[in-house]
């Protein structure tokens, strides 16, 4: 293959295809990849995909859609202000913030049902029968390279053909997922899969893989945006004690937060208590009615809570792009803190609560019986074209009590079909096809046949 160098080369160039896409002299190139990825249909999925509390639950809680459409705000604030790291990465200084805007966008199209629980169940099932893993951000990569039916070249996928500069702001982890095991690493962007490979050795064009400043930006973004719209989520349903924390002489609720949060860096050299009064002094909680009282969920609480959220948002943001330039969110020890802060709050009482524990332990053998039940039978996968691929590359044996989980190629590679099919699900769509696959039918559900 013949490398193209230009960040807004596209891997379908390199297989020899000439785009025929119409591309209007208003849109930029990633301008363009931010378009392919909001009509695609791993982006529409989003919607009912969890972010923490269940999509089923309330019709007030954050989805993974609405979460990434406001991470996509704030990378595109940071980067309208930080121009001048924007040469590092696109030809125009003045695409930088598309950049940002699709980077976001696309960061997580791979999270599969049930979110960070059914990456949990995915994980496992992999280890078991392919001896392979699951990552959010490399099924993210797996998507829009490969997956997404955007662009074809000779019968070979390249998903959405994104620019070389987009894809590259998504890699957060730039190792494989050999890497990832020979070090222990949890996280990674590239499977071991050959369609995977070919395109990570394209995108850095032999070059040793690292992240840009876009990649960190985003980062911050994302970071940025579950911390404080996690936060809003959890005081308005009544989940996170707001009231309690902000009372200095309840030491029960500080002593929760501080026992699950207390080893992290950010409070080497404050406590969590002291912290908490740093939080709500330097923001003016101790001022507010609606955070010293249990939320009652009237207008003006409502109100007052929003434009706290939002208040939050703009110190974060002008925190991380001092003077034109970008730092990353450990770099300013408050602000640092105070990330922790609103994170581990919900993780305490929304996340590890016993009612949302006996949730989610649901949700993985969920997961769990629906990997099991296409590997028993993969005739029920819904997209037989891409399965039949896999049956032509070796039969599966029949007997395989003696052999270990992935030994053969050919198990390892329907290992990765069923679990590219799985993730794809969203959450009621895996609740009614476990009601088909185990009890014979659920709830009525439009049924198209999708890959």
């Amino acid at each position: 293959m013949t490398k193209l160098a230009s960040p807004y080369a596209r891997f379908s160039e390199t297989l020899g295809r000439v785009s025929d896409s119409v591309e209007h002299e208003s849109r930029s190139p990633v301008a363009k990849d931010r378009d392919r990825i909001i009509h695609c249909g791993a982006f529409r999925r989003l919607q009912r995909k969890s972010q923490i509390v269940g999509v089923q639950s309330s019709d007030f809680f954050r989805t993974r859609l609405t979460h990434t459409i406001e991470c996509s705000q704030i990378a595109r604030a940071l980067g309208a202000r930080c121009v001048k790291n924007a040469d590092e990465v696109v030809e125009d200084p003045s695409h930088f913030q598309d950049l940002m805007e699709a980077a976001a966008l696309a960061h997580d199209l791979g999270h599969p049902p049930f979110g960070h629980n059914g990456e949990r169940a995915l994980i496992e099932m992999m280890k078991r029968h392919g001896s392979g893993l699951f990552e959010g951000n490399a099924q993210s990569f797996r998507i829009v390279t490969s997956l997404e039916p955007k662009v074809l070249v000779d019968n070979r996928a390249c998903g959405l053909d994104l620019t070389r500069t987009t894809l590259r702001a998504i890699i957060k982890y730039p190792w494989t997922e050999s890497q990832a095991k020979a070090s222990d690493e949890k996280k990674f962007c590239f499977y071991d899969a050959e369609e995977d490979t070919e395109v990570a050795q394209w995108l850095f064009d032999g070059q040793s893989p690292d992240r840009t400043v876009a990649t960190d930006m985003l980062e911050a973004a994302d970071d940025i945006a579950y911390a404080a719209h996690d936060f809003e989520d959890g005081v308005w349903s009544g989940l996170i004690p707001l009231s309690r924390l902000l009372n200095q002489a309840d030491d029960a609720v500080r002593n929760k937060l501080q026992a699950r949060i207390g080893h992290e860096p950010a409070f080497k050299a404050m406590s969590v208590a002291d912290a908490l009064n740093e939080l709500a002094e330097n923001t003016y909680l101790y001022d507010e009615p609606w955070a010293l009282f249990p939320f009652d969920r009237s207008r003006k609480a409502r109100a007052g809570l929003k434009n706290y959220t939002a208040d939050l948002i703009d110190k974060f943001i002008d925190g991380v792009t001092p003077d034109n330039a970008f730092r990353k969110l450990e770099e300013d020890a408050e602000l640092s803190r105070r990330l922790e802060l609103l994170k581990g709050m919900a993780t305490v009482w929304m996340i590890e609560s016993a009612a949302e524990s006996t949730v989610r332990f649901g949700q993985r053998k969920l997961v769990e019986d629906l990997f099991e039940g296409y590997w028993t039978n993969p005739q029920m996968l819904p997209n037989q074209e891409t399965w039949s691929e896999v049956e032509r590359a070796g039969q599966t044996p029949e007997d395989r009590a003696d052999t270990a989980a992935g030994e053969y190629e050919v198990w390892r590679r329907k290992a990765r079909v069923i679990c590219d099919h799985i993730a794809g699900m969203t959450d009621l769509y895996a609740l009614h096809v476990h009601g088909e696959m185990y009890r014979g039918g659920g709830p009525g559900l439009f049924r198209p046949i999708v890959g």
